[in-house]
């Protein structure tokens, strides 16, 4: 406490201390800004929710994965059935250099449902190098 009153002095403090409101903030009056919380338009359902959070798992280290995720996201994953989607989320599981590698060389993947998701994705099973 010492210290504390050679750096600020109690009287400084004490006058910042009734300076301040000792009321609650919560009255109507101070929520102005917050007039449209309960309004539907600026309520996001759970699905929307569940879908910004997967194109945000899109974004990923480089831009080439970034375009080829959020390509696939923007344009199939919604029309996709539960099962597609299962295994996109899979795909978005994986390591950035793993995915590099699926890209790169389809025909290696094992498991037949993320291979023909990544070849719906680059349009060829031949695939291709990421620079």
């Amino acid at each position: 406490t010492e210290c504390f009153s050679k750096i600020v002095s109690l009287s400084h403090h004490n006058e910042l201390l009734v300076r301040l409101s000792q009321r609650f903030e919560s009255r109507s009056s101070n929520r102005r800004d917050q007039e449209n919380d309960c309004d539907p338009r600026f309520i996001m359902s759970s699905r929307s929710i569940q879908l910004s959070k997967i194109r945000w798992r899109c974004r990923r280290g480089t831009k080439e994965l970034d375009h080829l995720l959020l390509s696939y996201f923007e344009n199939y994953y919604q029309k996709a059935n539960e099962s597609e989607r299962a295994c996109f989320e899979e795909i978005l599981s994986l390591q950035d250099p793993v995915l590099i590698e699926m890209f790169a060389n389809p025909l290696k993947i094992d498991n037949q449902d993320h291979r023909s998701i990544i070849v719906q994705i680059i349009g060829t099973e031949e695939g291709f190098l990421l620079k």
